[in-house]
C-alpha cells in the first residue's frame, strides 16, 4: 500500500474516520423513508431496514425530545415559513442545515448534522420528498445548541441568506 493508503488505516485505527455520510430521501406523502443508506450503522448502530420499515416514527423514536421539541417549534416552521415566501418553482435550490442529537442503541445521544432539500407541490407549494445527508459532529461539537441555517444553492456555490441559533434549555 502507498502513503494515501497508510494514512487512511492510521485514521481508520485512530477513530479520526469513524464515520461516513448517511443520504436519505423522505417521502412525506407517505411518512416513509425512500433512501437510506448504511450509514446508520456508524452514527446509531442500526440497520437502514430499521427506517426504511418505521418511517418517520422510528426517527421520532432516537431523536432527543428537546431538540425534537425545538425543531417542531421553529426549525420546521421556519423552513416552511421561508418556502411560503418564495416562488414554488425555485424551492429545490435552498438547503436547509441544522444539527440535533439522535439516541445510538448504547442509550448515548449522538450529536448530528444534516443538509437537505425539499422538493414541494407545484399547487400548494407544501414539502413531497426531503433529499440530503447527516453527518456525526460529535469531535466539533461540546455544546446543546442548535444552529440553523437557509441557503440558495448555486453553480458557483451556497449564499447564506438566514442563520439562526437555538436553545433547547431554556435557562440557556
Amino acid at each position: 500500500p502507498g502513503p494515501v493508503a497508510s494514512l487512511v488505516g492510521i485514521a481508520l485505527g485512530a477513530g479520526i474516520l469513524y464515520t461516513k455520510p448517511l443520504f436519505y430521501a423522505i417521502d412525506y406523502t407517505q411518512a416513509s423513508y425512500r433512501v437510506m443508506t448504511n450509514a446508520t450503522r456508524e452514527l446509531i448502530d442500526e440497520p437502514s431496514e430499521a427506517f426504511l420499515e418505521g418511517g418517520i416514527p422510528k426517527l421520532l423514536d432516537i431523536y432527543n425530545r428537546e431538540d425534537f421539541k425545538v425543531y417542531n417549534e421553529h426549525v420546521f416552521s421556519t423552513n416552511m415559513a421561508f418556502l411560503r415566501s418564495q416562488p414554488v418553482e425555485d424551492h429545490h435550490r435552498f438547503v436547509f442545515s441544522y444539527n440535533f442529537r439522535v439516541r445510538h442503541r448504547n442509550g448515548h445521544y449522538v450529536p448530528i448534522y444534516q443538509r437537505g432539500s425539499y422538493l414541494t407541490s407545484p399547487d400548494t407549494g407544501l414539502p413531497l420528498y426531503s433529499l440530503g445527508m447527516v453527518m456525526n459532529i460529535t469531535p466539533f461539537k461540546k455544546n446543546f445548541l442548535i444552529h440553523h441555517t437557509i441557503e440558495r444553492a448555486s453553480a458557483a456555490g451556497c449564499d447564506m441568506l438566514a442563520e439562526y441559533t437555538y436553545f433547547p434549555h431554556e435557562e440557556d
